[in-house]
Order: structure tokens, then C-alpha cells, then sequence
């Protein structure tokens, strides 16, 4: 069960990390960034999160120091529901307005759902490492 847990919590990280690659260049293929290290610092950022849910189900498949990992995989899991969060505002705000274009309210719900899934994914994770 750990393990199916952590491989499929080491998926969602390695999505999020691509997913913030494709938006970095995505942005960048649209227009020149003015200050390069700035735009570095910030993708950088963002990808903390990811990198932090990756190594935490690295550590905790491996076994090795499988407590620091499952705490690792709670705190990427925080970030990518904060980061989630955030977002949902908008979305609802933008939802309401008929100048702009209607979001895919299916794939939002569908990503809200995830979160809440790989949240308790964790939480699942943290306890079996606990117990063992």
C-alpha cells in the first residue's frame, strides 16, 4: 500500500513539475523577460514545492530515513493545496463575469478533487510510516 501510495504521489509531483516547465516556457515564447534572474528566482520558487514532494516519496520508496520522507510528502502536499487555493478565488470570480471567457470548470473541479485525493494520499502515507 506504501508503495503504490508513493509511486503515485511521485507521479503527481513529476506533473507539477512539468506542468510549471510548460508554463515557464510557455510565458517565455510569449514575450522577452526582462530581468532573466528574476523569472529564475521565480520559476525556481514555484518549483520547490514539486521538488520537495519528489524527493519526500524518494525517501520514504528507498525506506531510508522513510520519516523525514513522509513529513516531505505532507509539506509538498501543503504547498501544491495552498497553491490550488489559491487559485480557486479566480476561477469563481471569472465564473461570474461574461466579458471573460468561461474556465473548464469540469478540469478545475477535477484538479480540486485530485488535491484533496493526493492530500489524503499523504496523510495515508505519513500514518503507515508511523506505524512501522
Amino acid at each position: 500500500m506504501r508503495r503504490i501510495l508513493s509511486i503515485s504521489l511521485l507521479f503527481v509531483g513529476l506533473i507539477w513539475a512539468l506542468f510549471v516547465g510548460w508554463m515557464y516556457l510557455a510565458l517565455s515564447g510569449i514575450a522577452e523577460p526582462v530581468s532573466l534572474t528574476r523569472v529564475l528566482v521565480y520559476f525556481g520558487g514555484m518549483l520547490i514545492g514539486p521538488f520537495i514532494l519528489i524527493a519526500g516519496t524518494i525517501f520514504v520508496l528507498t525506506g531510508k530515513r522513510a520519516r523525514s520522507g513522509a513529513v516531505l510528502v505532507i509539506l509538498g502536499c501543503a504547498i501544491l493545496t495552498v497553491t490550488v487555493a489559491y487559485q480557486v478565488p479566480s476561477i469563481l470570480r471569472d465564473l461570474a463575469d461574461p466579458l471573460i471567457v468561461r474556465p473548464p470548470i469540469g478540469l478545475c473541479t477535477g484538479i480540486v478533487v485530485l488535491t484533496l485525493l493526493v492530500d489524503a494520499g499523504a496523510v495515508q502515507i505519513y500514518r503507515l510510516v508511523r506505524s512501522h
